[in-house]
């Protein structure tokens, strides 16, 4: 298999869960039959709990399996935002995700926070928004670890 993956974005900017989830009940995935469904929502659920945050992504995949039973969903982890470490949201997120078949986390945070706390500019330029470095930091094991899934 080559290097290409051939995809389709659906993602909006400032999106939070119940966006997604309107626009998934409401069309977006008809006439698809996609292998995998990666999804990446949740940094922008300002002032939901974790708990809160982690229903409404579970509640995103099993529309997915609804509306594309065959397609694998590979959910990637929320990413720190600010003071939000989101550590507690991808925990919640991967012990649920776990017992779904054809469903699973990845996290994609490389070490973004530091032992000390801090985030680098270098990575997340406002500590929301991805740097080119911290891109090709997220980018590089996802490429991979979808391929594999596309390989079986």
């Amino acid at each position: 298999m080559n290097n290409v993956l051939h995809t389709l974005n659906f993602g909006v900017v400032g999106d939070a869960t119940y966006n997604a989830l309107w626009r998934i009940r409401n069309g977006e995935l008809a006439h698809i039959s996609p292998m995998v469904v990666v999804l990446w929502v949740g940094t922008h659920n300002h002032g939901h709990t974790a708990e809160q945050i982690c229903g409404g992504i579970m509640a995103i995949v099993q529309l997915i399996k609804d509306k594309l039973p065959k397609a694998y969903t590979l959910v990637l982890g929320v990413l720190p935002r600010g003071k939000m470490r989101n550590a507690q949201v991808n925990k919640l997120v991967k012990e649920t995700v776990s017992s779904l078949p054809h469903a699973s986390l990845l996290n994609v945070d490389p070490g973004f926070v530091h032992s000390d706390g801090s985030i680098s500019h270098q990575d997340l330029y406002d500590f929301l928004h991805l740097t080119p470095q911290g891109y090709q930091a997220v980018c590089q094991p996802l490429h991979a670890h979808l391929k594999g899934l596309l390989e079986k």
